[in-house]
């Protein structure tokens, strides 16, 4: 069963992750527990609802917030590309310099073009 955006919205009102969980559990929605993610230096936890898209209940710091785990790892990424002028590898996944021709950037770590 998936949550509605009302009992997301009444979760995250919660103070605490664990709380909000198990709000959610009273509700009949299946859980897979809290999970913590990093990208370029942030860092969320989350109740795992199973699908990397579904919306859901993220903590950042203090606050806590409905949104989905691959929003946040995409938003988080392509804030810190901007800000630093990198770009992550295709292959390895590390964050490279950007050449000026972005398309052309050789990544530092494996040697590979970066777009594939």
């Amino acid at each position: 069963m998936q949550p509605t955006r009302e009992q997301l919205d009444r979760a995250s009102r919660y103070n605490r992750l664990a709380l909000a969980e198990a709000y959610l559990k009273g509700c009949g929605i299946q859980t897979f527990g809290i999970e913590s993610v990093e990208c370029a230096g942030r860092s969320i936890r989350y109740v795992n609802l199973g699908d990397t898209y579904d919306e859901t209940v993220i903590s950042e710091g203090c606050k806590l917030s409905v949104g989905s785990l691959g929003g946040w790892l995409e938003g988080a990424e392509q804030d810190y590309c901007e800000a630093e002028g990198v770009i992550r590898c295709a292959y390895c996944g590390e964050f490279t310099p950007v050449a000026d021709d972005w398309g052309n950037t050789v990544c530092e770590h494996c040697g590979h073009i970066v777009v594939g």
